[in-house]
């Protein structure tokens, strides 16, 4: 039996929700109760998975970008795909908008922004910023912004997606970030050491903390997340015994 390795979550308007299963190779979907709906397997090894204008998922699949959707019941892969400049690791999306964490062994880690047909509009790298981007690094966009998280440096980034600028730190933190997720009201990020959730708001351009995660710390990891509406988050953990579970939790003031 392959090993599980859940690398990615995400949920569609309707309520169904995507899990990516990079031990077995599989992308498996669920409605809004967590029932079981269909499990595809994917063509090579994948890392990242985002939902894309309500319709579909894209996912990274060794060095393309591939899209699926649940039709009838059964999990289909569309025709539409494209190509990245090198093995794609995380991705997010927003209003015709990609952004994906790439890698090459001559450049190193980079984001690269494209619109849905995957041309490149702009890129963010190691070589033209201060910014240190590794394979770990999550990524999150709402309106207009790119949250960029990165665990070995602790810092969280904010880049305006949709003129390709203004890359700037917005947070230095005490403790290891491990995911990210945002919407209209909050930011939330896991804390690796506290295993607690932080909540920040989003009403200045550096982050305020609102809410620490003292009364919601977990006894599993937490590994990916998103949210089911603007105040819901679906939490995708694994136990110290290897099994992945998840579960919906409310996030208040």
């Amino acid at each position: 039996m392959k090993e599980r390795r859940v690398t990615g979550i995400a949920r569609l308007p309707n309520g169904d929700f995507f899990v990516l299963d990079s031990g077995s190779r599989r992308l498996i979907s669920f409605d809004r109760k967590y029932n079981f709906q269909d499990s595809r397997l994917l063509p090579v090894f994948c890392h990242g998975i985002a939902e894309m204008d309500g319709k579909c998922v894209s996912i990274t699949c060794g060095k393309n970008v591939l899209f699926y959707s649940l039709q009838n019941g059964t999990l289909q892969q569309d025709r539409h795909s494209f190509g990245l400049g090198g093995m794609g690791y995380d991705i997010a999306h927003r209003n015709n908008r990609f952004a994906v964490l790439c890698q090459k062994p001559s450049e190193g880690a980079f984001i690269s922004i494209t619109d849905n047909e995957g041309v490149e509009l702009g890129k963010i790298s190691q070589a033209s910023s201060k910014i240190h981007l590794t394979q770990s690094t999550r990524l999150s966009i709402h309106k207009g912004n790119l949250y960029i998280c990165i665990p070995e440096t602790r810092e969280i980034w904010a880049f305006t997606i949709n003129d390709a600028k203004f890359l700037t730190k917005i947070e230095e933190l005490r403790w290891t970030p491990r995911c990210i997720t945002s919407t209209r009201y909050f930011i939330i990020v896991y804390n690796v050491e506290q295993r607690s959730l932080c909540v920040f708001n989003r009403s200045r351009q550096s982050l305020v903390t609102i809410w620490r995660g003292s009364k919601r710390r977990f006894d599993d990891t937490v590994e990916h997340m998103c949210f089911d509406s603007e105040r819901s988050l679906i939490i995708l953990y694994t136990s110290s015994r290897g099994h992945g579970s998840a579960k919906a939790i409310q996030i208040e003031e």
